[in-house]
């Protein structure tokens, strides 16, 4: 850090908007330094100065232009020139009531906006004309084209009053204060929704993504073919995915959750965002390896690990437990409801249709056997 003479004062604010400043110029590498402001009445609130390196003003200028109050989630959107939403994705069931729920608890949380979007099939028009039969055939190729275009737009008109019936029950669980009374965007596209979902995400990548997935009862007939799980494999963006069945406590009420890691650089990236993400909260967070290695190969790494990310993370607690393999799943299992774990957090590595098939990466498992909700994050 340059000595405190060459430092200039980025801006003043109260000692909590200060700190919450500081918090997020650090983890935009920029150290900062918090400075009393000595006001010559008695009758000013006390004040900080926040002092920076000259070298670091334009980033630093880009944050504190990103708007308030602070949110790391939002300063890293701006930065990078991405749009601050909360997609999430409906079918108006009552599990798409549910991610709304959530996704409107998320981007309060986070400072963002919610996207609610609804993507449908719609009757295609004739690829091909037939004009080699004579006037005839021309004829039936116009008439087809008028009928398929009008059955288009009479599936467009359907979708699109669902969509606001279904946005309406929204605003009155807003107004009962059963859900955060925040605005949120309508979006119709039609399409697959997979395909739908992944193009917003190279569009328009919002910050995370909020689904919700049948119950472990009813995963087992969805095979390869959940939505959900597309869009892990399709879109680099975080996805919270949240099964059906979920009764959901508040965001600021989940404080246990449960890391899966691979003990190599790529934790540390995940745990970064995951802090990022719900802006350095005071949760638990247990590490639990998912190795081939024999556990006594993984303690010393994992208790490395864990002091590191104590010390970088002050505010969270860092514990870590090592289950056999060949009783992984059963001592998992176990431990979750043992310990009331609430949230699952998964690196996720993008995977091809053929690996998914024959060797799933953890975060497929959950999704088709766990019945958790889980917040994939992309590695």
């Amino acid at each position: 850090m340059t000595s405190d003479s060459n430092l200039i004062t980025l801006v003043v604010h109260t000692p909590k908007r200060a700190a919450e400043l500081k918090k997020i110029l650090s983890a935009h590498s920029i150290s900062a330094d918090l400075v009393p402001l000595s006001p010559d009445s008695v009758d000013v609130p006390e004040c900080m100065q926040v002092k920076i390196d000259p070298i670091a003003l334009p980033v630093a200028l880009k944050i504190i232009e990103s708007g308030g109050p602070y949110s790391a989630v939002k300063v890293d959107m701006e930065l990078s020139g991405s749009s601050g939403c909360v997609l999430i994705p409906v079918d108006f069931t009552e599990r798409a009531y549910l991610a709304c729920e959530v996704g409107l608890a998320l981007a309060v949380r986070l400072g963002l906006h919610p996207v609610i979007l609804h993507a449908y099939t719609s009757p295609l028009r004739p690829l091909e004309s037939q004009f080699d039969g004579g006037d005839l055939a021309f004829l039936e190729s116009e008439q087809s084209e008028v009928e398929a275009a009008e059955a288009y737009l009479e599936t467009e008109h359907e979708q699109a009053k669902l969509l606001k019936n279904f946005a309406s029950k929204i605003r009155g669980a807003q107004k009962d204060g059963s859900m955060p009374n925040v605005d949120f965007t309508l979006s119709l596209v039609p399409g697959v929704p997979e395909e739908a979902i992944a193009e917003y995400c190279r569009q328009t990548p919002p910050a995370v993504v909020v689904m919700a997935t049948r119950g472990a009862h009813r995963k087992a007939s969805e095979l390869i073919g959940s939505v959900t799980a597309e869009v892990l494999d399709s879109s680099r963006i975080p996805v919270f995915a949240l099964p059906e069945d979920y009764e959901f406590i508040g965001m600021k009420e989940i404080k246990n959750l449960l890391f899966f890691c691979d003990l190599d650089r790529q934790d540390l990236i995940s745990i970064d965002s995951l802090m990022r993400m719900f802006d350095y909260p005071d949760v638990n967070i247990t590490l639990v390896p998912v190795s081939e290695r024999p556990a006594s190969a993984l303690v010393d790494k994992l208790s490395a690990l864990c002091r590191y990310l104590a010390q970088a993370y002050p505010t969270a607690t860092f514990n870590r437990i090592v289950f056999p393999k060949k009783t992984f799943r059963e001592d998992l299992g176990s431990f979750i409801s043992r310990q009331n774990i609430q949230l699952l957090i998964v690196p996720n590595k993008k995977s091809n249709i053929f690996r998914r098939l024959f060797r799933p990466g953890i975060a497929h498992r959950l999704l088709f056997e766990g019945d958790m909700p889980m917040l994939a994050i992309p590695v």
